[in-house]
């Protein structure tokens, strides 16, 4: 009988995080295995192996090709979520650099037509199942296991790991098939099944094609790629069984790396609230459809309600928006929401970090840094020369101007914009297990504004203190990075937007006010800006007072 690692070699391999961008073709694309998830991509695999061509398939993520992950969440963002421009020969070729063959699976298998018509050269081989045997194990190894609340759990605290690779899957899942919940699945699978066929056989030349049972043998596989025929069985793997024991010991490998990275001060504190655990997983889930699409969620009762008392109160039905065992939160938005949750389970939320176009030859270059006002002192500021400017006319508001000093203005300026960045927001007791949060790798921080502005206040409005604090310096941080240009004033106009058309917080109306003084000149160019400030009198109001500081 073979042992565990015999049956899932790819699970005990060396695990490699060598990035395939820049890499050349080592080897002619001979075969596309282009099967649905579970149709019996893995023994496809395998067969493409005895027969001498190195077969790509989702495993090679786990381990040796780990690496793929980043590229591969690239190619998916690019074609599903309007990220770039999706990926061509140059780019599916350092992928697939070393591979002649390819076993479907996700993400590979959304990418069926780029990859049909990318390698005109290779041969197609279509394996179909019986659709309802399918179904069955479909929604019980992909969908059961990509929405189980446990296997979230641990995608949400192993980053490093775990996160990669769920999130590859998870994002395939929703950019092709339009997946997002188990719901969206029972409703939606069947016909995505038959829509990848369809397209499949509608675009492949008959020439190039062989529609495979895998019943069939080896004989009209080994025909049509002109192979000789092996002695040996045709392989049969990856049984329901065989599927569910990998999951299992993938979350466990999650589980350890996990382990080795917590702190002897967070393991304590674990240990503290150990007695907790079986209260959590004994509490029942609850599904929250959030949204005005009403997106299903599923998290654990206990820690949702754990985190405040109106918390609680929502998920043991206090609350309006309660039913027993779900909720539905209509006005709420769906990131923040998601990023409550993270917190919720780690104590701290990540914005995803949008991809980065390749630059030339494979090599990343990061962008420049936002650059804060500049901050120049004279070393004898009291005798330094100020050289006044004349501007004749009238200016915006109708007034006549004056003769001003540049320098005089600058240092005021600058004076504003350090009691701006100096200001500090984050409860000292707040422990992260994280890296430090860099707002610099947002590929757009106007984005990350809102989203951190949006968690913010879906945290004020139930309650969670902690969040609050979190969210609020995490926006602090996000603003004192933001380049205010001509390209990126509009994400500030929409974060002001949001802040004075509602009812929020006075403290997040303070830091966006004193934000837009500090920025006042290159905001004013904006129509949209000035327009806020004649339809909101609490903004102008603000505006003004917190630019004083920079009048003589």
């Amino acid at each position: 009988m073979a042992t565990v690692q015999e049956r899932h070699p790819e699970l005990f391999r060396p695990i490699s995080s060598e990035s395939p961008r820049g890499k050349k073709r080592t080897v002619p694309m001979q075969v596309l295995c282009l099967g649905f998830n579970r149709t019996g991509t893995s023994s496809m695999c395998a067969a493409l192996e005895q027969l001498g061509i190195r077969c790509w398939h989702s495993f090679h993520l786990l381990s040796t090709n780990f690496g793929d992950n980043e590229m591969w969440q690239d190619a998916i963002n690019r074609k599903f979520f309007n990220a770039g421009t999706p990926f061509g020969r140059g780019e599916f070729d350092q992928l697939l650099h070393g591979f002649g063959g390819i076993s479907s699976d996700t993400p590979a298998i959304a990418f069926s037509e780029d990859l049909i018509t990318t390698y005109p050269e290779a041969k197609v081989v279509l394996v179909e199942r019986d659709i309802e045997s399918w179904y069955k194990s479909y929604m019980h190894s992909i969908i059961g296991n990509m929405f189980n609340p446990f296997v979230r759990l641990v995608y949400y605290f192993d980053r490093s790991y775990i996160y990669p690779i769920g999130r590859v899957q998870e994002t395939t899942v929703e950019g092709w098939l339009g997946i997002k919940s188990k719901k969206d699945a029972e409703l939606k699978a069947k016909e995505k099944y038959r829509e990848h066929y369809a397209l499949v056989r509608r675009i492949t030349p008959k020439e190039r094609l062989l529609e495979f049972k895998l019943s069939e043998g080896w004989e009209p596989l080994c025909e049509f790629l002109s192979k000789p025929v092996p002695s040996t069985p045709f392989p049969h793997l990856n049984d329901q069984k065989w599927f569910d024991e990998k999951v299992s010991i993938l979350m466990k490998i999650g589980i350890t790396k996990l382990l080795y990275k917590i702190s002897p001060i967070i393991a304590s504190v674990l240990a503290a609230v150990a007695g907790c655990f079986e209260r959590v997983i004994s509490s029942g889930t609850i599904r929250f459809f959030v949204g005005p699409n009403k997106r299903e969620f599923v998290a654990h009762a206990a820690v949702i309600a754990g985190q405040s008392q109106p918390l609680h109160n929502l998920v043991y039905g206090n609350f309006s928006e309660a039913k027993p065992n779900h909720a539905f939160l209509e006005s709420v938005d769906e990131l923040a929401f998601v990023l409550l949750c993270e917190y919720a389970y780690t104590g701290d939320y990540n914005l995803e970090v949008a991809p980065q176009d390749p630059a030339p030859n494979g090599t990343n270059f990061e962008e420049p840094q936002a650059e804060a006002p500049a901050v120049e002192e004279s070393k004898d500021e009291e005798h330094a020369i100020e050289e006044p400017i004349a501007v004749n006319g009238d200016d915006d508001w109708g007034l006549p101007t004056r003769k001003t000093s540049k320098k005089r203005k600058s240092r005021k300026r600058d004076r504003l914009w350090r009691g701006f960045t100096s200001a500090t927001y984050l409860d000292s007791s707040i422990v992260s297990t994280g890296p430090p949060y860099d707002p610099t790798e947002c590929k757009n921080p106007g984005d990350a504004l809102l989203a951190h502005t949006k968690v913010y206040l879906l945290a004020d409005y139930y309650a969670v203190p902690k969040l609050v604090s979190l969210s609020l310096d995490k926006l602090h941080q996000t603003l004192c990075a933001y380049d205010v240009n001509g390209d990126t004033i509009e994400g500030i106009v929409d974060l002001l937007r949001l802040a004075f058309e509602e009812e929020t917080p006075d403290l997040l109306r303070s830091m966006f006010s004193l934000f837009a003084a500090c920025h006042v000149e290159k905001l004013w160019e904006s129509e949209n800006f000035r327009q806020l400030l004649s339809t909101y009198g609490d903004l102008s109001k603000r505006l003004v007072g917190s630019m004083l500081g920079r009048l003589d």
